[in-house]
């Protein structure tokens, strides 16, 4: 990970927006962050480490705690980083939580913390938005991409105030964690895990089958399976003497079961008979409602007839009442009438009277009128004017980007030639650079190759495991077909005698011992297997018998090829001896250094054509450019003269209005509101006349109306008294006393033919009761109820022998089948428990010794990063020695500490002036920072080296310095060069005088009253 750019606002001690670009420190810098105490040194590496992890170095304090205090209250507290990961690039940003103004009104409001982070483009534009704004979700996604989490990070990467000594210091099991991230050997530890797994797994399915074993025994109450099988044995005996006895129970209760059946076919129709008297008896005691029905439908036929007289008398009522509610409606509408003609009258004289102001208005209008040419003029020459101000305003905006667009150019085309210059320099180191490229690629190829064939064994053993676990599946699915074929032949076999048997007759001889007598004839299972599910199982243990082959031979195989293998690895160790002058991680650092190096080059070479390219076509811009800024001169110029001629125009025409009219506006108002007034005015005069009119109509017409509807009321009456004449006279002739009595009678025609049908029904619903009664006394003449209860009693004893003894037979079958299931089961049992312990032997052994229990305490997984920790150790073993003169080197602990934890990567010092190693937390305080540094740096070059390791491309070192005596901090510094020469980049905070006129980049932090400030130098 390497930073490009840093941007932090209100942001620690900085008040205000602070940009640090580091692209202009160089390609691979090693620069010191100079400053007073307090100035915010510190602050840039919390402002990187919170960018990425949401915490700062110390994590001491936390994101909405480092907001400035003389921070602007509309300035948002935020961070933005622009960093590297090897060819790609990222930018995050993230936003603490604070209080910030409010977006309307007074007062302020939470800002809640959020985060983004986006894939950009080589040119630094925004590709891809990988978090929106969750902040746990873009802490994640950072310690995704750069493999380190916030601790790691600052173990690793950052080197903390105070905190240098932490990597130095950690125990194995936190070397650990930070080596497993950073060397990506998740791999070993998987390898640990599925082989603990699967011994685990063999051993648990051992136990499982001893528990599955006792259980089976104790299930059935056996102690073994020798009693087991007694016991089968005799249950069969006990099978065959039930079956004999069912036959027998199941004839006699057939017998019975039809006797019953009879005798409740009887008992049912004496039943029947019982039900049809009853029936009848209940009919016959109706007969008087029915006779009630039949009068009323006798009354309702004739109230029929009177129905047409009195439906015209009710229609005569109505048409009298209809009549006399419109006289009373005409009456009340006249009254109204003669109010509204007398309101309107009054507003006719009142209208008539402002005749002469309508007058006056008219004449004002015209007086406006004659003022609107001159307004039209005027309102010309504003818009003229202000067209004039836009066309002066654009021209003198182009004039001023076309001045800064020729300033930029020149810029652009001073960096472009002194690009161009570097870049023909750099390019002469190109040859010589890829001749030594090409000789270490040799040499670590012939290195390789012997690692590649040992992680062919590796995956070759693992192969191994998984074909002897496939074998093994194979050879117990044949058993099993086997085992299914074998069940399937026998009742096959079985079902063949018990067709045969069907075929029996008594007193005719068998076909086969040629007895007429058959006591036992065989019986067929619930399925009789066919030939077509015979095949199928042959089949399938043909199949299975294939892939028990096909397994074998995979184990075969494989065992073949791993022999090959280790014959292969002891002859590579062999020529291997001449390349052990050289460490791998030292030679595969020299490459991934060289290989930047020249893939640079190679890029420089790749665009030094365009580049030329570009440096004249920016030329021939630049003058282009200036070319333009002159025609953009004089149209600006010729813009302002046509603007002044324009303004005097206006005022002229100003001049020729009355001086309330001087804006165009305001007459067209006036004109507008007196047209209102003469409008509103004479509307109203014309309706007032018009409502006159229609008031003095309207009343004449209703007038009329209402002695209309008089006369027609007296017609009504007349008619009506007619219609009462003649129903008296109707219902006098007819057997109805009264009007009440005939209504009464009265029925819709639905409900007196539905009660017509109700008579018709119960008429002959009593017909077919009576001869129903006398067939059923005739049919049973000559019989008697049955005795129910002696032939149920009977049967209920028959039924429940028959129970019993099947009851008895299914026991015993299924007690016979479940023991016999029990003892398949466990010979299963016993073959498979043969098995595992073989398989456990070596799988539990390997278990072991990868896990770490064995004589050194060491597991696989930490076995390879003491590997990887030892070329750490070289690497670090020189610049410590380098450092401390000679006299300290880093060695990794080999002996055995507490048993009761893990060890393997525990460090020691070796002293040289007294010859001894002693623990790395007995140094002093310079030591341990010439220590930690060298162990940071050396980290930085392995992981740098391994293919798909984490990348380390820059490193920060907050103060130590202090603590070392004038020689040590030249040794000190002239390592970091080194390191920068490797192309790293190297940040230094401190407050060392001599480090300031060593290092000529530098970050130069500058404090006053209202924050700080960040220069970069570059001399």
């Amino acid at each position: 990970m390497r930073p490009l750019r840093l941007k932090m606002s209100a942001f620690g001690p900085f008040a205000s927006t602070q940009e640090i670009d580091f692209s202009l420190l160089g390609d691979s810098p090693l620069f010191l962050i100079n400053g007073p105490t307090g100035s915010g040194k510190t602050t840039i590496l919390d402002a990187i480490s919170y960018a990425l992890y949401d915490e700062t170095t110390g994590n001491e304090r936390q994101g909405r705690e480092m907001r400035c205090d003389h921070a602007a209250d509309d300035l948002l507290t935020e961070v933005e980083l622009e960093f590297e990961l090897g060819r790609r690039r990222y930018r995050i940003r993230r936003v603490p939580r604070q209080e910030r103004p409010k977006a309307r009104g007074a007062g302020t409001t939470t800002q809640q913390s959020e985060a983004q982070l986006w894939e950009l483009d080589a040119q630094g534009g925004e590709k891809t938005l990988l978090v929106p704004k969750k902040v746990t979700e873009a802490t994640a996604e950072i310690e995704r991409l750069t493999g380190l989490s916030a601790e790691q990070f600052r173990q690793v990467m950052v080197l903390p105030q105070g905190r240098f000594r932490e990597l130095l210091l950690a125990d194995s099991s936190q070397r650990e964690d930070i080596f497993r991230q950073l060397f990506q050997t998740r791999i070993y530890t998987r390898l640990e895990q599925r082989l603990k797994d699967r011994a685990n797994d063999v051993s648990a399915q051992l136990n499982r089958l001893d528990e599955q074993a006792r259980g089976l025994l104790s299930g059935v109450e056996a102690d073994d399976r020798e009693s087991l099988v007694t016991r089968i044995e005799g249950l069969k005996r006990e099978v065959e003497r039930l079956q004999e006895m069912q036959v027998k129970a199941e004839e006699g209760l057939t017998r019975s079961r039809q006797q019953v059946f009879e005798a409740r076919n009887l008992q049912q129709q004496f039943k029947a008979l019982e039900t049809a008297r009853k029936k009848l008896q209940d009919l016959e005691g109706q007969q008087q409602q029915l006779e009630t029905d039949r009068q009323r439908w006798r009354l309702a036929e004739q109230a029929l007839v009177l129905q047409p007289v009195y439906e015209r008398l009710l229609r005569a009522r109505q048409s009298e009442q209809a009549a006399q509610k419109a006289v009373e409606e005409a009456q009340q509408e006249v009254s109204e009438l003669q109010e509204q003609l007398e309101k309107t009258a009054q507003l006719h004289g009142q209208m008539k009277s402002r005749e002469p102001e309508l007058e006056q208005l008219k004449q004002q209008q015209q007086q406006l009128k004659s003022y609107v040419g001159r307004a039209a003029q005027l309102r010309l020459a504003l818009e003229a004017r202000d067209a004039a101000q836009q066309a002066h305003k654009k021209c003198r905006e182009s004039e001023e980007r076309q001045q800064e667009t020729v300033e930029e150019l020149r810029r652009e085309l001073d960096r472009m030639e002194k690009q161009y210059e570097s870049n023909a320099t750099l390019l002469q180191q190109l040859p010589d650079r890829q001749r030594e490229l090409d000789a270490l690629k040799q040499q670590q190829e012939k290195q390789s190759e012997l690692g590649g064939l040992q992680n062919r064994l590796v995956q070759e053993q693992e192969s191994l495991l998984i074909a002897v676990e496939s074998k093994q599946r194979a050879t117990k699915a044949l058993q099993a077909a086997e085992q299914k074929q074998l069940l399937l032949e026998q009742a096959w076999e079985e079902g063949q005698a018990a067709i045969l048997a069907r075929q029996l007759e008594a007193d005719s001889p068998c076909p086969v011992c040629g007895s007429t007598a058959h006591p036992h004839p065989a019986r067929a299972g619930d399925v009789l297997p066919d030939e077509r599910q015979r095949q199928q199982a042959r089949e399938r243990v043909e199949a299975a018998r294939k892939l028990q082959q096909e397994a074998q031979s995979a184990v075969v195989a494989i065992q073949a090829k791993l022999e090959a293998l280790t014959q292969q690895q002891a002859q590579m160790n062999k020529d291997a001896q001449a390349l052990a002058d050289r460490e791998p991680a030292v030679l595969a650092s020299e490459i991934a250094a060289l290989t930047g190096k020249v893939e640079e080059l190679q890029r420089l070479r790749k665009n030094f054509g365009k580049l030329e390219q570009n440096r004249s076509g920016l030329r021939q811009s630049l003058k282009a450019a200036e070319l333009r800024l002159q025609q953009l001169q004089q149209e600006n110029s010729a813009a302002a003269q046509q603007l002044a001629a324009c303004k005097q125009d206006v005022r002229n025409k100003q001049a020729e209005l009355p001086a309330q009219f001087a804006d165009p506006g305001v007459l067209d108002k006036a004109l507008l509101d007196v047209d209102a007034k003469q409008r509103t005015l004479q509307r109203q005069i014309q309706e007032a006349r018009e409502a006159f009119e229609q008031a003095r109509l309207a009343l004449g017409s209703a007038t009329a109306t209402l002695e209309t509807n008089r006369q027609m009321l007296q017609a009504k009456k007349t008619e009506q008294e007619q219609q009462l004449a003649h129903w008296q006279a109707a219902l006098a002739d007819s057997v109805f006393a009264s009007e009440q009595a005939f209504q009464q009678a009265g029925m819709e025609e639905a409900a007196r033919q539905q009660l017509a049908e109700a008579i018709r029904l119960r008429d002959d619903e009593l017909l077919a009761a009576r001869t129903l009664v006398r067939e059923q006394t005739a049919a049973l003449q000559d019989k008697t109820p049955p005795d129910m209860s002696a032939l149920e009693e009977e049967y209920r004893k028959l039924d429940a022998e028959a129970r019993r003894v099947t009851e008895s037979l299914h026991g015993s079958v299924q007690q016979l089948m479940q023991l016999e299931k029990v003892d398949e089961r466990l010979q299963g049992i016993l073959v498979e428990q043969d098995r595992l312990h073989t398989e456990y032997a070596l799988v539990g052994k390997l278990a072991d010794v990868a896990n770490g229990r064995n004589a050194s305490n060491l597991s696989l997984h930490r076995f390879v990063l003491g590997v990887l920790l030892d070329d750490v150790l070289i690497s670090a073993r020189q610049g410590l020695s380098h450092m401390s003169k000679g006299r300290y080197q880093l060695l990794r602990r080999e002996d055995v500490g507490d048993r009761r934890s893990s060890s393997g990567l525990d460090l020691v010092v070796e002293d040289a002036f007294s010859g001894k190693t002693r623990p790395v937390a007995t140094l002093s305080g310079g030591e341990s920072f010439m220590a930690a540094l060298a162990l940071a740096l050396g980290l930085s070059e392995v992981v740098q080296a391994y293919a798909g390791g984490i990348r380390l491309d820059a490193l920060f070192i907050d103060e130590g310095f202090g603590s070392l005596d004038p020689e040590s901090l030249d040794l000190a510094i002239n390592t970091l060069l080194d390191l920068q020469s490797g192309g790293r980049m190297v940040g230094i905070i401190s407050h060392v005088p001599e480090l300031k006129e060593r290092i000529d980049v530098r970050l130069d932090i500058d404090t006053g009253r209202t924050g700080s400030r960040v220069t970069p130098v570059v001399s």
